[in-house]
């Protein structure tokens, strides 16, 4: 039987041993058919798995029989091709044949592998000579099998084979026993339950309804991360629990107990599985934002310790550090308590909840509601896409800005759950975090904020860059600010920044910015334009380019605003003889004959000059 780089073989002993017992058999091989030369030398088995084979070859063999007197004659030819993917099971591991009253009760673990296909019943075969079993049952996917088709004193054989939705393997090793009457291994042990705890498994069962006549001399656990893969035998006395320590939380055990007496050992009960689970860890960075009689409060979810979180608790008081129970939620991360004094403090704390109880309770938090504007709601829909060597981050506008327009985001950056710190300002709703770390868990937040505050941050998300497969480009780009120059003196207000980019592979994005954290997007890459707001002071405009790989090069000019933009330097250069004409036109009122015009400087009360101007005649 073909499989991934294998192919099994099996075989049945001659109808004839020609006198002398069979002490060998040689297994030959060939490329082609009829051409073959000797591949293994084997002791007396009935199978063979040639594991030396390459995928899509096709392979032929033939076996002899070796007595004392020498070799057979060849078998038949067969042949195989080995092929990747599904196949059929390794054959069942550990056969064990253990004799009783008129039965023998065979034991065995499961394959090694099962070809990548479910195993869905097991052949038992048999016979009263050695190689010359026939089947004799097939059996559901369990591990043991009692056979009370025997009659006392009579030595059977066995084999076991596994079968999935690609065929049968090969068979297991070989096993005899003869049956005698009197006492037995017992039976399999009862009503096994496994109740788990923090990092335990807590093992429980019934003794067997019958200890074949002989006394319970003891028990065996086994236990396996897999379902039928038994191992860790535990020998016990006579006993009837067993607690299992050193486990991980949120790892499936499965287990199975056997009882043994005198005669030896009995088949394995029916198996369970569990998971160890504690109480879950503490929620993180509670926040408590005011609204108008009401209190919105926000969480990180808590972690479950091996046991999905079903429920949070919110703890509330008007007292620091005298919090109690206030109400129930569902697997939730945020609250709005509702129908609140405003001008009143509130203390608020949140624990969540496992089926195997409550957790620590979260940092405590308060707030004080309020009429007036309040801070923004959480900004919704966070999403981290990762890059190779960066992150990019995009979220949608809060669902409410306190009745306050929102000025921008603040962008919180960790490397773990509760290591997050300031990252970026951003007015615009996405954020191309560059130069990170491949093979790193990168968590963020964002919040919004307006004139009253910061509001709650969004739910945590998590984005790990990984490698490109084309390669890591290391290079950074160049940018250079164009317009303004350094040095130049600027009038308050919008300013338009303008200049260039250029990379080794491609730009991905070009921001400016006037304080180095809150940063604009660009119009533009290789050639880009922004405008930013400048204030009355010396500023630094900071310009930075960034690459597909999150490569990151940064510009900046020193700028001095004032009101008028600085005075006009002295030099033969300025302008002379300028001339300003100023047209003024109004109606007059009728009556009217003269009219006086005074001149004066905007922040002087004091008149430059006035002069009168005669009008023509009124209607």
């Amino acid at each position: 039987v073909a499989g991934d780089a294998t192919v099994a073989l099996a075989w049945s002993s001659p109808s004839s041993d020609g006198g002398s017992a069979i002490t060998n058999y040689k297994v030959y091989r060939g490329n082609i058919s009829g051409q073959l030369s000797l591949l293994a030398t084997l002791p007396n088995v009935l199978s063979y798995t040639d594991s030396a084979v390459t995928n899509g070859q096709t392979y032929y063999y033939k076996v002899t029989a070796v007595n004392a007197v020498g070799e057979g004659p060849r078998s038949n030819e067969a042949s195989g091709t080995p092929t990747s993917g599904q196949t059929v099971p390794s054959p069942p591991r550990q056969l064990n044949a253990t004799p009783g009253d008129a039965q023998i009760t065979l034991t065995w673990l499961a394959p090694s592998s099962d070809g990548g296909s479910p195993i869905t019943h097991f052949r038992i075969y048999q016979g009263t000579a050695s190689g010359g079993e026939s089947l004799l049952t097939t059996i559901a996917a369990v591990f043991s099998y009692s056979d009370t088709s025997v009659t006392n004193g009579v030595t059977y054989y066995y084999y076991v084979t596994a079968v999935n939705v690609n065929g049968e393997s090969g068979s297991s090793n070989e096993v005899s026993a003869t049956p005698v009457a009197g006492p037995s291994v017992p039976e399999a042990p009862r009503n096994l339950v496994a109740t788990p705890g923090n990092g335990t498994m807590t093992l429980i069962w019934s003794p067997p309804s019958s200890d074949g006549g002989s006394p319970i001399t003891g028990y065996t656990l086994y236990r396996g991360t897999n379902s039928g893969n038994r191992s860790f035998p535990v020998p016990l006395g006579n006993v009837t629990t067993y607690t299992d320590t050193g486990l991980t939380n949120g790892q499936r055990y499965y287990y199975v107990v056997t009882a043994v007496n005198a005669i030896g050992e009995g088949p394995p009960s029916s198996e369970v599985s569990a998971k160890p689970a504690t109480v879950p860890g503490s929620p993180g960075n509670l926040q408590a934002i005011p609204g108008n009689g009401n209190v919105t409060i926000q969480w990180s979810g808590a972690p479950n310790n091996g046991a999905p979180v079903t429920n949070y608790r919110v703890y509330r008081g008007t007292t620091s550090g005298q919090t109690s129970l206030f109400t129930t939620l569902g697997n939730v991360d945020t609250y709005t308590d509702t129908g609140l004094t405003n001008g009143a403090r509130y203390y608020y704390r949140v624990a969540a909840v496992n089926r195997v109880g409550e957790g620590t309770k979260s940092n405590e938090a308060s707030a004080s509601p309020t009429a007036g504007p309040s801070v923004p709601s959480v900004p919704r829909n966070l999403a981290a896409t990762a890059g190779s060597g960066v992150v990019t981050l995009r979220w949608s506008a809060p669902a409410a800005d306190g009745g306050s327009p929102i000025k921008n985001y603040t962008i919180y950056r960790g490397v773990s759950r509760d290591s997050l710190v300031v990252l970026a300002r951003a007015s615009a709703l996405s954020l191309f975090d560059g130069g990170l770390t491949n093979g790193v868990t990168y968590y963020y937040e964002v919040a919004a904020v307006n004139s009253i505050g910061e509001g709650p941050r969004s739910p945590l998300v998590p984005a790990t860059p990984k490698a490109s497969s084309v390669g890591t480009d290391t290079t950074k780009p160049s940018i250079q600010i164009l317009s303004p120059v350094a040095g130049s003196s600027l009038p308050a207000g919008p300013t338009v920044v303008t200049g260039n980019a250029s990379d080794n592979v491609g730009l991905a994005l070009v921001e400016v910015s006037t304080d180095g954290l809150s940063w604009t997007k660009a119009s533009g890459t290789a050639s880009w334009t922004a405008t930013v707001n400048l204030t009355e002071r010396d500023h630094t405009i900071y310009a930075r380019a960034t690459d597909g790989a999150g490569n990151i090069e940064t510009a900046t000019v020193a700028v001095t605003v004032s009101a008028d933009g600085g005075i006009m330097p002295a030099g033969s250069d300025l302008p002379r003889s300028l001339v300003v004409t100023a047209v003024l036109s109004f109606a007059a009122a009728a009556g009217i004959a003269w009219f006086l015009l005074d001149r004066r400087r905007k922040e002087s009360r004091r008149p430059m000059g006035s002069r009168r101007f005669r009008l023509g005649r009124n209607p």
